[in-house]
């Protein structure tokens, strides 16, 4: 298997120029993402190493051509680079013919594969796709994948516009919960109940991790929300009558008690004491977990009545396809996706657009795609 590498200053950007010259047929097998330095400034690189899957020959004066523009891009001659080409539209390359049922089902095999999807979701999309089916284009498959993906994948929307009194969040140490939870309070206070005085509230069931009481605090004081704490049943019980004052009441969890007995235990016995009826329990997860560890947090936590799914730190991956497979796999809605860690900006409610924009190496033009999503409101 041959090998190629190509320069260029971030990933998308390396990516694209391949497909431009090479078409469908690229797979990036290695990254490398690091700074040059120009004058006094520093500049971002990335080049990126790949190999083809399906090669196409080209004859001497299509190669010329695809080469020649290394005199109009102004790189220096040292760069190790496939020189950007320019093309009117994408036609040529989505408009592809697929030769053989083996043929997509490799294409769709490898789009899933570059997007993190767990291998029993890719083994379930080849059954149902490519059985009995023969697509024309690439185009064709390509839209059939996208719509075979979001329709997979459900929102949990009631919680947006009518969430319960209580919303519980749990998960694993570090995954950022709190951070989370004090977004989706200024969320709903200004989506929901932005006229009205302490309608929503935070309240900390986490005594047990170092510096969690001293975070939560400070976010509670710079954006002006109620707070109130609770380390026992008693004291929770004694807070009941002053918590059901408010709309919203969101609950942070300590996030070891999915694999430690006791604090387990304790975890549950304080939630007991609130109103059942009136709870929502979600589970917090990170975009940058693999397939495995994700599975294994959703077993973890399968205790308690999971109504939805938050995934964080969409901003430290590339992938989403690890999370659209366990979503799927455990029919666990979603429900918001952090990207970054300022407050209240880094939350984006989980839509079809959201979800299209993190997909990558589609010839199909996403961010159109994304934005007919968001205009139209339907899925594919």
């Amino acid at each position: 298997m041959e090998f190629l590498t190509l320069d260029a200053q971030d990933y998308e950007t390396a990516l694209k120029e391949a497909r431009t010259v090479y078409g469908t047929s690229v797979r990036v097998h290695t990254r490398k993402d690091y700074q040059i330095k120009k004058g006094l400034k520093k500049l971002r690189r990335c080049t990126i190493t790949f190999y083809l899957v399906r090669e196409k020959p080209l004859d001497e004066e299509t190669l010329q051509d695809l080469l020649s523009s290394r005199e109009d891009t102004g790189e220096s001659e040292d760069t190790e680079k496939i020189e950007r080409i320019e093309r009117d539209d994408g036609s040529n390359l989505i408009g592809s013919p697929i030769e053989s049922s083996e043929h997509q089902q490799r294409l769709l095999k490898d789009l899933l594969e570059e997007n993190d999807f767990a291998e029993s979701y890719i083994q379930e999309a080849i059954s149902r796709l490519c059985t009995d089916r023969q697509f024309g284009t690439l185009e064709e498959l390509e839209m059939a994948v996208l719509e075979y993906i979001i329709e997979g994948v459900t929102i949990n929307h009631g919680q947006y516009t009518k969430p319960k009194q209580f919303f519980v969040l749990l998960g694993p140490t570090g995954v950022g919960k709190t951070t989370t939870l004090v977004k989706m309070a200024l969320f709903y206070q200004k989506s929901l109940y932005e006229k009205e005085k302490q309608k929503v509230a935070l309240l900390s069931l986490d005594s047990y991790r170092t510096g969690a009481t001293n975070q939560i605090e400070l976010f509670s004081k710079d954006f002006g929300l109620d707070l109130f704490h609770a380390h026992s049943e008693e004291e929770l019980s004694e807070l009941l009558p002053t918590l059901e004052g408010y709309s919203l009441v969101l609950v942070d969890t300590m996030g070891k008690s999915a694999n430690q007995g006791e604090l387990s235990l304790h975890l549950k016995s304080l939630l007991r004491v609130l109103p059942q009826k009136e709870c929502s329990y979600a589970l917090a997860v990170s975009a940058s977990h693999k397939n495995r560890d994700l599975e294994r947090f959703v077993k973890l936590f399968s205790s308690y009545p999971l109504e939805s799914m938050v995934v964080t730190k969409l901003d430290e991956t590339e992938d989403i396809g690890n999370v659209l497979s366990v979503s799927k796999n455990n029919d666990l809605p979603l429900l918001f996706f952090t990207n970054g860690q300022k407050v209240p900006e880094n939350l984006l409610k989980a839509t079809n657009e959201a979800m299209l924009s993190y997909l990558r190496g589609f010839a199909l033009d996403l961010q159109a795609l994304s934005q007919n999503q968001n205009t139209s409101n339907h899925t594919l």
